[in-house]
């Protein structure tokens, strides 16, 4: 009785090391995973987050690029920009930008029916490390 005892013992230590040994070696995998995820990831920066387009007449379009960059190691996509106000509009790349590769979101402002000092809100929103960015462009509207 003393020996299937042992023998048993022996048995259930070698599969809770086998057992260790397994889920060690998923965690530490896991942990190569996600470093080398964040590692491949894009980042996006941008020359400038703001540009003042300065004074412009009554119902002058006017518009602005921001150039960027993808200065990560992963793909960007830029997956949406969003405005402020139905003023302005938004153009950018629709394909995935590799990395070192540069491109522009085109800001189109209307200033039909809007007077004095006007500031408004780009959002871009990302793959990016550095997902949502806020850019933003400010004119000053007088005759």
């Amino acid at each position: 009785m003393n020996f299937s005892i042992r023998w048993t013992v022996l048995i259930i230590l070698l599969f809770l090391a086998a057992c260790g040994n397994r889920v060690t070696e998923k965690i530490n995998n896991s942990r190569k995973d996600t470093l080398s995820v964040k590692e491949s990831k894009a980042i996006i920066t941008f020359d400038e987050k703001y540009h003042d387009m300065g004074k412009i007449a009554p119902g002058e379009i006017i518009s602005y690029a921001f150039k960027f960059s993808n200065s990560g190691k992963g793909n960007l996509i830029i997956k949406k920009v969003s405005t402020s106000c139905g003023c302005t509009i938004s153009k950018w790349p629709k394909k995935p930008l590799h990395p070192g590769d540069t491109g522009e979101i085109e800001v189109i402002f209307d200033s039909s029916g809007r007077y004095g000092i006007q500031n408004k809100a780009i959002s871009v929103h990302s793959n990016a490390e550095n997902g949502k960015q806020l850019l933003t462009i400010s004119a000053t509207i007088s005759e």
